[in-house]
């Protein structure tokens, strides 16, 4: 480091010190109350050494402008050379050594020079797929100076968050909502781009069905009077109760009642100490802790095979708090305007901006290595793509399959042949000739009346089919009429299943029934229906060509998740993963962008 003499009137402050597995995650807090900078530190291998925000290089707060630029003065940071900010919210590119960090954490550390921040032209790198995670780390590579070229073996962009014309309608390649929307990843990567990325929100975002007393809302924040008032009528009506007699005993019997309020304070927050302190259980165990009430665990089971793909007597306790947290926090669930593609074709705009090359239609048959260090990628096309570097967001397996498990330390080939994948969620998609669903929010979700640990336990049967199976049932043009043809109506009919690619004929009935039981809601649907088609896992291994049918990527469980969660530098010089397989936390496309912004801040 440069520019060195002492600065010890820094007025940033570390509050509190949480230690996670091998990482030291530093909350340091600013003289403004509502300004936090959160960093996680984290020695690499091969000596690199950075500084990463939580969920991928994020300042949280809501700093006014003028503000933010007094404290990186007051740092004597003397050159950043990327970072934008508004009102609502900042992003800060950092790459810096933990003598920076010791400034920052502490405020007696060394006056620094940031320098790193970006790469001169002749730093080159390869990603391949452009998905979230691939899409987003190219932008912001790009963005700092690296010479990045983008393989794409399909030949239209964004994996399993792309959209397509059908029947003259828009459909997504998944079934998909998005969690925090503008204010998660994908909203502050394209603000940190400087990148248009519109986001259409409706609250409630939610119309539930718990059993036969009728629908249940669930609005955008669970604190809102709106959501309270919906909460009160429906434990009066019988629409949704909660046992809380059931829920103080348990919840008082497991901690104490000063215990109690204590971990219900973390768990609502999210406090990083509580979260990775129930990474390695499950959803269901969590759940126990608190409450027996079946309803409660019906709800829950449902919702961790919403957002993880996961049942939740295989999920992980503490991804789920977080990412549920995140949801009610932010109050931001919704949808990109013009489909899932607007995600990463608004990175890949500000990619091309900054000079990336994107090259469609040519997959990665090998990652080319000699000695101990990658040198590129061969593309289907025949071309031999050179690099410093190789970000891969093929998947952990299907990486060390490309750059040859001869290349890896035996132990981490057989550690990543032992993860396991998510499940997955095949759909029926219904074109109407007119709107005929009307409810209050843009999404319908029936909950089944049955034993909750029985609920998704035909996904692990061979010829499981559900006799009254969860439904994930999303409007698209209720968030977006542009979707569809003025006065039509697109309805998607989701239902889970295995990761299992060779079962269409199973698929074929789980559908038949999720159809059945939707219609048994609003039977005007089938009466209106000018065109059908569904997406199975078939059409997922289409688009990935992995073999497989799941989701996100590896599943979200413990052991998995946290601490415990793959790095993105793997053991081969230059190589790296990014995506859902890799580093970040959240739901599905959220946690690829995640990962992205990692990844990025780390290679750069």
């Amino acid at each position: 480091m440069r520019d060195v003499e002492r600065h010890p009137k820094s007025r940033v402050g570390i509050r509190e010190i949480l230690r996670t597995g091998e990482q030291e995650h530093l909350v340091a807090r600013a003289v403004n109350p509502h300004f936090a900078i959160r960093v996680a530190v984290d020695e690499m291998d091969h000596q690199i050494r950075g500084q990463r925000l939580f969920s991928g290089d994020r300042v949280v707060g809501q700093p006014q402008e003028e503000f933010f630029y007094r404290i990186i003065k007051r740092l004597n940071i003397t050159e950043v050379r990327h970072f934008h900010v508004s009102f609502f919210s900042c992003l800060v590119i950092i790459s810096v050594d933990l003598a920076c960090v010791e400034m920052l954490s502490t405020g007696t550390g060394k006056r620094t020079r940031l320098h790193g921040l970006s790469r001169e032209k002749w730093m080159k790198a390869v990603v391949i797929g452009s998905g979230p995670g691939g899409s987003s780390c190219s932008a912001l590579l790009a963005s700092r100076g690296v010479n990045v070229t983008l393989l794409e073996q399909n030949t239209v962009i964004g994996g399993k968050c792309s959209t397509y014309e059908e029947n003259g309608y828009k459909v997504d390649t998944g079934i998909h909502m998005f969690a925090t929307g503008s204010r998660g990843p994908h909203g502050q990567t394209a603000r940190g781009l400087g990148v248009a990325q519109p986001w259409l929100t409706r609250n409630p975002a939610e119309t539930m069905w718990m059993n036969d007393r009728g629908f249940f809302q669930l609005y955008q924040k669970v604190t809102s009077p709106r959501a309270i008032k919906e909460l009160a009528m429906a434990n009066i009506t019988g629409k949704h109760r909660i046992d809380v007699l059931n829920l103080l005993y348990r919840s008082v019997k497991s901690f104490g009642f000063p215990g109690m309020l204590r971990e219900l304070s973390g768990v609502a927050r999210a406090l990083p100490g509580t979260v990775a302190r129930y990474d390695n259980i499950t959803v269901r165990d969590f759940l126990h802790l608190f409450t027996d009430d079946e309803g409660v665990h019906r709800a829950m089971n449902c919702l961790s095979m919403l957002l993880l793909v996961v049942p939740y007597n295989k999920a992980s306790a503490g991804e789920f708090i977080h990412v549920v947290s995140e949801i009610f926090r932010y109050g931001t669930l919704g949808v990109p305007k013009g489909g899932a593609i607007e995600v990463p074709g608004s990175f890949l705009r500000a990619f091309k901006r900054d000079g990336g090359r994107l090259v469609l239609g040519v997959a990665a048959e090998e990652i080319t290595v000699e000695g101990a260090h990658v040198t590129g990628v061969l593309g289907s096309d025949g071309e031999r793509y050179p690099a410093d570097v190789v970000i891969s967001s093929a998947g952990l397996k299907q990486t060390v399959k490309l750059a040859g498990e001869q290349n890896f330390p035996s132990e981490y080939v057989d550690y990543v042949k032992s993860l396991e994948l998510s499940y997955s969620w095949i759909a029926s998609k219904l074109f109407l000739d007119r709107r005929v669903v009307d409810l209050k929010a843009p999404s319908f979700f029936p909950i089944p009346l049955m034993d909750p640990d029985r609920i998704f336990s035909y996904c692990d049967e061979p010829d499981g089919v559900p006799d009254d199976p969860f439904i994930f049932g999303p409007v698209p043009t209720e968030w977006d009429s542009t979707l569809a043809p003025p006065g039509h109506q697109l309805i998607l009919i989701g239902a889970a299943t295995s990761n299992n690619v060779d079962q269409e004929e199973r698929s074929k009935k789980i559908l038949d029934v999720a159809e059945r039981k939707y219609f048994s809601f609003f039977p005007e649907v089938e009466k209106n229906i000018v065109a059908r088609s569904r997406i199975t896992n078939k059409d997922t291994n289409r688009i990935t060509r992995k073999g497989t049918g799941e989701c996100i990527g590896i599943a979200q469980i413990p052991g998995q998740v946290g601490a415990s969660k793959p790095h993105p530098k793997m053991p081969l010089e230059g190589l790296w993963a990014v995506g859902c397989d890799a580093g970040g936390r959240g739901v599905g496309t959220e946690q690829g962008t995640a990962s992205g912004m990692l990844v990025a801040s780390l290679v750069s």
